[in-house]
């Protein structure tokens, strides 16, 4: 269990209710939101440009990030990318994602000097799309400009 919720209540009399414990953070997505396709990136995955949809007028990380979810495919392409990476690159540059079922585990490589391992920092389920909400809030996603001739992963 990875994420631990507090609804500090101090009307609630159910101790309960008042905490929650969870694999994953579950559906973060606003519910009114409405979802345009577009091309995204950002320096966690090492700049890859990936087709997702994003919430326009919904902004993360200080209103300089864009919130988005990615089909199946672009988070198979960004897990590949984020492969390719770790051959000579420093611990804790970029994370690595692994398929656990369905769902996308996010873990990072954390080095104490003798040796590196692997933490898992997030779990991602599926959407009722079929969409994933990789680095949603954490990661500074920004919009590809449509004339920029990056690699779309």
């Amino acid at each position: 269990m990875h994420w631990f919720g507090l609804h500090p209540d101090p009307t609630s009399d159910d101790t309960d209710s008042r905490y929650r414990i969870s694999r994953d953070r579950g559906d973060i997505s606003p519910p009114l939101a409405t979802w345009t396709p577009a091309a995204v990136t950002c320096d966690v995955v090492g700049g890859g440009a990936y087709r997702a949809m994003v919430a326009p007028g919904y902004t993360t990380l200080g209103r300089t990030g864009v919130l988005c979810r990615f089909p199946l495919f672009a988070v198979q392409r960004m897990a590949a990318h984020l492969d390719s990476l770790h051959p000579g690159g420093m611990p804790g540059e970029h994370p690595r994602l692994r398929f656990d079922g369905d769902e996308v585990v996010i873990e990072w490589e954390h080095d104490d000097g003798l040796g590196g391992r692997w933490v898992e920092h997030d779990r991602v389920v599926p959407d009722a799309n079929g969409c994933y909400a990789i680095g949603a809030y954490q990661w500074p996603w920004v919009l590809v400009p449509a004339e920029t001739t990056a690699p779309r992963h």
